[in-house]
Formats: C-alpha cells, sequence, structure tokens
C-alpha cells in the first residue's frame, strides 16, 4: 500500500503551513514502523520528537500514583500527531504513547 504522506498533514498544528514548509518537513522526516507493544514516547521524555501517525493505532496513557498506576487518556489513529506538546512548550512528555 502506497501512503501519500503529504495527505496525513491534516491536523490543525499544520494548518498554517505552505505546501512548501511541509515539504521541508518531508526531507528530514523518516518513517518507522512500530510493533504492538512498542513504545514511542514514555512520559518524562526530554526529546524533541513529534509523531504523525499514518496507519495503526496508538495508546496514551499517563502515571496516575492515585489510580495504582498508568491511566488511559486516549485512543489516536490515522492523522493523529503526538509529541507536540512538549515541541510547542519545550517541556518534557507529558504522556507515553504505545503502539497497539
Amino acid at each position: 500500500m502506497t501512503i501519500n504522506i503529504l495527505n496525513n498533514f491534516t491536523h490543525r498544528i499544520f494548518k498554517d503551513f505552505t505546501l512548501a514548509e511541509l515539504e521541508q518537513i518531508l526531507k528530514i522526516a523518516k518513517v518507522t514502523v512500530f510493533d504492538a507493544n512498542d513504545v514511542l514516547v514514555s512520559e518524562g521524555d526530554q526529546n524533541q520528537i513529534l509523531y504523525i501517525i499514518l496507519s495503526g493505532k496508538v495508546k496514551i496513557t499517563k502515571e496516575e500514583p492515585a489510580e495504582g498506576g498508568p491511566v488511559t487518556l486516549a485512543i489516536l489513529e490515522g492523522h493523529q500527531v503526538v509529541g507536540e506538546i512538549s515541541i510547542l512548550t519545550g517541556k518534557p512528555k507529558t504522556a507515553t504513547v504505545t503502539a497497539l
């Protein structure tokens, strides 16, 4: 299956980007395939990585000691973005993202 990556830039974070700017992003982007249960992002990570989900699903969890462990915040799939909060704020990752 061929994936037209430019069609995946539909998330609101990209709404003001020009086609030329999106093409620049693609020049430095890489496609990565994750298996079920692979962790893409861990809560507290300091990296500046953003993922665009092209296909499949991911689970977003956050550690909640009062709940006795991680709590599921969301299940995301195609055309969704994860990792953007830490890029915009410069702060560590706020949740863990796991491939389903």
